[in-house]
């Protein structure tokens, strides 16, 4: 009898213990109620590519247009180029350009793709008109990480050899600089002449004027114990922030107050989830699209109406 006894109380114990270990297994894969704001982008479309080319470990996006969006591959490595043939037919292979190392960044200016391999002293420009690959050379000693587009023909680097984020002419020559400590994920342009940066390491977004002074800094709450990590951004016309989470594996919207205003999707493999995303960039239309690294995909998200 006692054995017996024994024998239950021992199976009772392995099932609280099991109970328990689920619990805090919830507690640390499951964002509490509500925190993430409301749900701010919907699933739209998902984009992998064809019989001729496939995506594989997409690094980095682009939006070159209303129709336009290309994709920087670590397989190949390439830069895939993907045109929306409306009336249903989707999202096809346009064009595909063959890189010398993988892409960490990728943005749109007037007429070419910049993009950077972060190697030393030189980026690479791709014509919007024939997709010709090209090196634009930079300033010596810049080793550029984090690269994107500013208006005026005027170029933001994060430059990883020296610690700092400058400013560019079109011909590579510094206009300003600005010492940073942090990892610089993300670039993206700002009104009046500004930037913001995200900063994965600080799970922040940070802020900067024209003349790259420091004018705030946005603190994204994370998913449970675990911290946001943001990779990739875009900025809207009344200020809000529209940030990717990494380690989330969500779309998070931040308001220029820096109150959190809503999020979008979350971590999983199926389509509209999100599994390591590397990138974000924002379409004129105003979906977003986003390098579903994890998944070998990018997504395309709307926005709702609030």
């Amino acid at each position: 009898m006692r054995r017996g006894a024994s024998r239950r109380e021992a199976a009772s114990l392995v099932g609280r213990r099991l109970a328990l270990l689920v619990a805090v297994a919830s507690i640390w894969a499951a964002p509490a109620a509500g925190q993430d704001g409301a749900t701010l982008y919907a699933f739209d479309e998902a984009v992998a590519g064809g019989e001729t080319l496939r995506l594989r470990w997409p690094t980095a996006v682009a939006a070159g247009g209303a129709d336009e969006i290309a994709v920087a591959d670590a397989e190949g490595p390439s830069l895939a180029v993907f045109r929306d043939l409306g009336g249903g037919e989707g999202w096809v292979v346009h064009a595909a350009i063959e890189l010398p190392a993988p892409a960490y960044s990728v943005s749109c200016g007037a007429d070419f793709y910049l993009i950077s391999t972060r190697r030393p002293g030189v980026l690479l420009t791709v014509a919007k008109s024939d997709y010709t690959l090209r090196e634009l050379a930079l300033a010596p000693g810049i080793t550029p990480g984090a690269a994107t587009c500013l208006p005026d023909d005027r170029l933001l680097v994060h430059d990883l050899a020296a610690g700092r984020l400058v400013v560019l002419d079109g011909a590579g020559k510094v206009l300003t600089a600005v010492a940073i400590a942090e990892t610089v994920a993300a670039l993206a342009p700002g009104a009046g002449g500004g930037f913001y940066a995200a900063l994965p390491g600080a799970g922040e977004v940070r802020r900067y004027g024209a003349n790259g002074e420091q004018l705030s800094s946005l603190k994204l709450p994370g998913v449970g114990p675990t911290p946001a990590w943001p990779v990739g951004l875009a900025v809207e016309a009344n200020g809000e922030v529209v940030v990717v989470d990494r380690h989330g594996g969500r779309i998070l919207v931040v308001e220029a107050s820096g109150r959190l205003a809503g999020s979008g999707s979350r971590k999983g493999w199926e389509p509209g989830l999100l599994r390591f995303p590397a990138s974000l960039a924002r379409l004129p239309d105003g979906r977003v699209v986003v390098a579903d690294q994890g998944n070998g995909r990018v997504q395309l998200f709307r926005r709702l109406e609030e």
